[in-house]
């Protein structure tokens, strides 16, 4: 036997009030001998009569006490025979709906999604008009459709017909543990779980122990175990044949206008042993290229690429979407990709000039920076250069970068300034020379210095001689992997890779960033640093890291001639362009997951921002205002539908908002962004019985056949069985009983009194 209520039985404190009622009215009073009393004095047999029915009077009482406490602590067991004899039993029912991309699958003649909505309305029907629901639609998050469990069931029919069509993918563990947590503050004995899916292993996350610990966690917590049952919509008879495409990779995010972008993709083939010819075309900005469209041959259950180069002169942001084409594909919403990339200029950068004043400004620390980033009015990026001792860096956002040249230790002011809105999406580029200091340390070897802590690396010491050239060094061509930096692996006289390093620093690369407060590392507040151009001495040149929506890189030696060569080469120009352009890039961020917030950024200067979110499925939304410091934009918490989301400023309303949004894409947007789901849904891998048993092991989960099944299962060997509504019976006996002797005593005493 457990209880629903054990607090409750506190009140058992209370059987102590009729022995103090009963021990109370036997209290000594003073006695007045009257002689006609004598013939008044009730026998002995009376007396002990009299004892007696007060003795059953007491014991009835607190039985009435005992009975009314131990049915407010709603004790239950299970009984498969009493659940039986319950005509009236209230359940509460969490009905999970898987609602990811996979139930588009043909399954015969028919759709996953249609026979998950079959079996969805067939648990439905399985219910009585006392029951609580709530529908949970599964996906990258669980979101319930109600703000509590109900019990108008035309409203929920409704729901669940109205339930958005299948996107994205689903995390089932996740909608399980949303479930139980909410099916810990309702209030019926029974309590199921009904999850409603169609069989694919990777929603479960089968191997994913952290999700399940929290699930198991969750069923110890609970006084009341909920009961999880599990429905699958029927395989078809062969194996889906699929194929998808991957998500877009592309060589840059942001480029020049002009500048060649690599578009590319990885296509799947699953379900078909024999080779198959796809075609794969592009659109950009919603409009088929002619041009960009191939036939890509794909292994039988094997992997294939597509790619494209382009070039785009419109400044802005372009969608770009990949398209594959396959008559027999079983599953066709992963047959489609996109991705946004900015074309821009007119960024501005700051240069924070770090080496003394010089009377010749040719000798400053940013001199050729300025004359390589400066183009003139149409110039890609706007620099503007001030020194270290003029620097104010409460100004910092009216910037989308900051290059600290050459700078000696920053104050904790300035390191504040930086880090927050490095955090908000600004980024740093760090260039050392002869103003750096190694990071000092006390006698136990724990850093004193918090001027420097905050970068993502530690200046031990400066390698090589200016004085004797054969201690130079270069960078090697194949550290140089990212996509932004292809045209510098090339090897060719006087490129990149043969550029002289006469000195730079020797840098250290923790796996985590100290924090500025204290000196001890927090592995979970910024992911390692990452080396992305090392010298052919082994040491890193480039350090990059990414912060909140930020990023942070250090170079190991000087932004001009001072310790290298590269100011004299061709490639110094194109080199920091591209630096820049890959530290802006994160902060753009035009293509994120899914539920990952969409950023706009109001004009400088402007207060506020007003307009509307435009996406796929007629989305509309006008988000909500975001501040960070002295910017100010509007935010999109958490887009749910794959594909292209479009910010139209000074847009109030429409009424079609799929029309709007292709009109601004071909007309140009200044502010879009790509959605993209996980790809990982279209492995159609069925759960197998190994996995089931896995699932089923120490928990309360089964997986059944059909709806019909549950009524039997809950009235069956899960039956469970509340003994309140039994103990207040037995209370209302009690009280019967109570009034009774009462009744008879009073008028026992009025019969014996002449």
């Amino acid at each position: 036997m457990e209880f629903l209520n054990p607090w409750m039985l506190t009140g058992l404190a209370g059987l102590a009030i009729p022995v103090l009622v009963h021990l109370l009215s036997r209290r000594k009073l003073d006695v007045v001998d009257w002689g006609a009393m004598q013939f008044l004095e009730p026998s002995p047999r009376q007396r002990r009569s009299l004892w007696l029915e007060n003795l059953w009077l007491m014991l009835l009482r607190m039985g009435m006490i005992a009975l009314l406490a131990i049915a407010l602590t709603r004790p239950w067991f299970q009984s498969v025979w009493l659940a039986r004899l319950t005509t009236v039993r209230s359940q509460d029912v969490a009905l999970i709906v898987d609602g990811s991309y996979s139930l588009d699958m043909m399954t015969g003649p028919q759709v996953a999604g249609d026979q998950v909505r079959r079996l969805a309305r067939g648990v439905l029907d399985q219910l009585d008009v006392s029951d609580l629901v709530q529908i949970y639609d599964a996906r990258e998050s669980s979101r319930p459709q109600f703000p509590d469990f109900t019990r108008h069931s035309a409203a929920v029919r409704e729901v669940l017909l109205d339930l958005p069509l299948p996107s994205g993918t689903s995390d089932l563990p996740a909608a399980l543990n949303r479930a139980a947590r909410d099916l810990l503050r309702t209030g019926n004995l029974d309590r199921d779980i009904v999850v409603v899916t169609d069989g694919q292993r990777f929603p479960w996350h089968v191997d994913d122990t952290a999700a399940w610990q929290t699930f198991d966690a969750l069923m110890r917590q609970a006084r009341v175990k909920p009961r999880v049952w599990v429905l699958t919509a029927a395989a078809g008879e062969s194996v889906p044949f699929n194929l998808s495409l991957g998500p877009i990779r592309l060589s840059r995010e942001l480029a020049m206008p002009g500048a060649r972008i690599r578009v590319q993709a990885a296509i799947q083939s699953t379900g078909r042993d024999a080779p198959v010819n796809a075609e794969v075309d592009l659109e950009i900005d919603g409009v088929r290229s002619p041009a960009h469209v191939t036939t890509v041959r794909v292994p039988g259950n094997g992997t294939a690429s597509v790619e494209f180069d382009l070039t785009l002169e419109r400044a802005g942001c372009h969608a770009l979407t990949l398209n594959l084409r396959h008559p027999a594909d079983d599953l066709a919403p992963d047959n489609q990709a996109t991705a946004v990339v900015e074309i821009g200029g007119g960024w501005p950068v700051l240069l924070v000039d770090g080496s003394p004043a010089a009377a010749d400004e040719t000798q400053s620390e940013t001199w050729f920076a300025m004359a390589a980033l400066d183009a003139g009015p149409d110039s890609w990026i706007k620099p503007a250069r001030v020194s270290l001792a003029d620097w104010d860096s409460s100004h910092v956002s009216d910037y989308a970068a900051v290059v600290l040249a050459n700078v000696r230790e920053l104050n904790g002011e300035q390191i504040a300034d930086l880090e927050e809105w490095i955090s908000g999406g600004g980024a740093v580029l760090v260039t050392l020379g002869d103003q750096t200091t190694a990071v000092p340390k006390d006698a136990d070897g724990h850093e004193i210095s918090a001027g420097t802590r905050w970068l993502p690396v530690r200046p031990v010491e400066v390698r090589g001689d200016p004085t004797v050239p054969d201690t130079a060094t270069t960078i090697t061509a194949d550290s140089l992997q990212l996509p932004w930096q292809e045209s510098f692996r090339q090897q060719r006289t006087g490129g990149f890779s043969d550029v002289r390093f006469r000195q730079w620093w020797r840098l250290q690369v923790p796996e985590a960033v100290q924090s500025p407060e204290n000196s001890t590392p927090n592995p979970s507040r910024f992911p390692a640093a990452q080396v992305v151009a090392r010298f052919a001495s082994g040491d890193p040149a480039l350090i990059w890291q990414r912060r909140g929506r930020g990023s942070v890189a250090v170079w190991a030696s000087t932004l001009d001639a001072d310790w290298n060569a590269l100011a004299s080469q061709p490639d110094y120009v194109a080199w920091w362009h591209e630096v820049l352009f890959a530290l802006l890039e994160p902060a753009s961020r035009r293509n994120v997951a899914v539920e990952e917030p969409l950023l706009v950024r109001a004009p400088a200067g402007s207060e506020s921002l007003a307009g509307l979110f435009l996406g796929p499925r007629d989305f509309s939304s006008s988000g909500e205002v975001w501040n960070a410091g002295n910017r100010s934009g509007r935010r999109l918490p958490a887009p749910r539908w794959p594909g292209i989301y479009l910010f139209a400023p000074g847009l109030q309303a429409t009424n079609r908002p799929a029309v709007e949004l292709q009109r601004r894409l071909t007309t140009g947007a200044a502010d879009l962004f790509a959605v993209q789901a996980d790809v990982q849904e279209s492995d159609l891998t069925p759960l197998s019985a190994a996995d089931r048993q896995q699932l089923t092991t120490d928990r309360p989960l089964r997986f059944i056949a059909s709806p019909d099944e549950l009524e039997s299962a809950w009235l069956g060997e899960s039956g469970r069985t509340e003994l309140s509504v039994f103990l207040l019976y037995a209370l209302l006996f009690f009280l019967l009983l109570e009034t009774w002797l009462t009744r008879r005593l009073v008028q026992r005493g009025t019969r014996e009194v002449p």
